[in-house]
């Protein structure tokens, strides 16, 4: 049953970029919806315990603490090894617009890839270990049909086993959400010409099929320690207890 969800939201999505390809803010924004209404309908609820507003607030600010940490990391490595050239950006309004892109694309991604196989994996018993693993896996099958060079295939099952564990370990979405757009954030539009601008000369940190080379490398070292951080002092960070097997309403 969870299959078939993921692969007909998938589908769904595949149809919303036929019709607005051209546009990548509205498809964004489009497709968190969509994948929202959907997967609430399949029964995903946000958060998998009942938390407060603080609790929740705590949680989201050390997953973004965290994932600045690996990919800042990732970039400054890539910089000092000679892999890119640094200097001053050029913020403008455009960069609010990005940063809701990536904020919305940052919900689509981990409804999909993380909470609707976490709600029926729990379901039917599986261990958190399993499924970890099993939705990290599904964040290069985006673009593993384009050509994508195996750095971006481990780049991006690397960042999406942090997101995943973020999501086992600390109650449900939010985090993970946080997580995943400040990384997309900080080797997207913050670091284009935002903020900063990054010029890569060998290689290429970035999302999906465009991470190349010894950045997309360390990159994916650095989240893969990320999410065993998280994965072995991640309860300990947070106390409280361990999310239930079926997931709970927000």
């Amino acid at each position: 049953m969870g299959v078939a969800w993921i692969l007909g939201i998938r589908a769904l999505l595949l149809v919303l970029t036929s019709f607005l390809g051209n546009s990548p803010l509205a498809e964004a924004v489009l497709g968190a919806l969509l994948v929202d209404v959907a997967s609430g309908r399949a029964g995903v609820a946000w958060v998998s315990e009942e938390l407060g507003r603080t609790e929740l607030r705590r949680r989201c600010v050390y997953a973004g603490v965290i994932a600045f940490a690996a990919i800042g990391l990732a970039l400054a490595a890539s910089v000092i090894g000679g892999f890119a050239a640094l200097r001053g950006g050029a913020p403008s309004v455009m960069l609010l617009a990005s940063l809701l892109g990536v904020f919305t694309q940052a919900i689509r991604d981990e409804l999909l890839l993380r909470a609707l196989p976490f709600r029926f994996a729990r379901e039917a018993g599986i261990p958190d270990g399993p499924i970890v693993v099993f939705t990290a896996l599904l964040s290069p099958t985006a673009f593993l049909l384009s050509g994508a060079t195996a750095p971006a295939a481990f780049f991006s099952f690397s960042s999406g086993l942090l997101f995943a564990t973020m999501y086992a370990r600390w109650s449900g979405a939010w985090a993970a959400i946080v997580a995943h757009s400040v990384v997309l954030a900080v080797s997207g539009p913050l670091v284009r010409g935002g903020l900063l601008e990054v010029s890569f000369v060998r290689g290429e940190l970035a999302d999906g099929a465009l991470a190349a080379g010894a950045p997309a490398i360390m990159g994916g070292v650095l989240m893969s320690i990320a999410a065993l951080f998280v994965w072995l002092k991640g309860p300990a960070l947070i106390p409280g207890p361990r999310a239930p097997s079926a997931e709970t309403s927000s």
